[in-house]
């Protein structure tokens, strides 16, 4: 494959965000990923934004848990009471 940019150059490298084929002399790094122009890091940024607002944040989902293994105690009291209820 070629580089989009310069047509006799080998590509070594793919965009993170529009997958064109790029050279070292093309390769826009920006953290762990790799980029052909500005607009494609903005909009990687902005579809990461995305996905992290969809994700419920950890203190959300330890509240749940808190609650879900609360409910489950009790309603494991009320069954042992209710046995011990029923055997005497």
């Amino acid at each position: 494959m070629k580089c989009i940019n310069h047509k006799d150059v080998a590509a070594s490298a793919e965009c993170g965000q529009c997958k064109k084929q790029l050279c070292r002399l093309c390769v826009q790094p920006h953290g762990s990923s790799i980029f052909c122009s500005d607009q494609c890091v903005k909009d990687f940024k902005a579809a990461e934004a995305i996905i992290e607002s969809q994700q419920p944040s950890s203190r959300k989902i330890k509240i749940k848990l808190t609650i879900m293994l609360s409910l489950i105690v009790v309603i494991l009291y009320i069954a042992y009471a209710y046995a011990a209820l029923e055997v005497n």
